[in-house]
């Protein structure tokens, strides 16, 4: 478990957001599926830079 200062915020982005329209959508698809493969496509991370750069290391970030 990953353990962020507040105003830090951590979103990731399943496969399963792209055919669900609102979040109990999402919520009822994603309980369909096991932790193990769940795809992500993606995640977004927002907050102070040096606790983001520690995250991400050589990733380049989108800007």
């Amino acid at each position: 478990m990953l353990l962020t200062p507040p105003e830090t915020a951590i979103v990731d982005y399943p496969k399963q957001i792209l055919h669900t329209g609102h979040d109990d959508e999402l919520v009822e698809e994603m309980s369909k599926v096991e932790n193990d493969i769940i795809e992500y496509l993606g995640a977004a991370i927002y907050g102070n830079a040096t606790l983001v750069t520690s995250l991400t290391g050589s990733f380049t970030l989108w800007k």
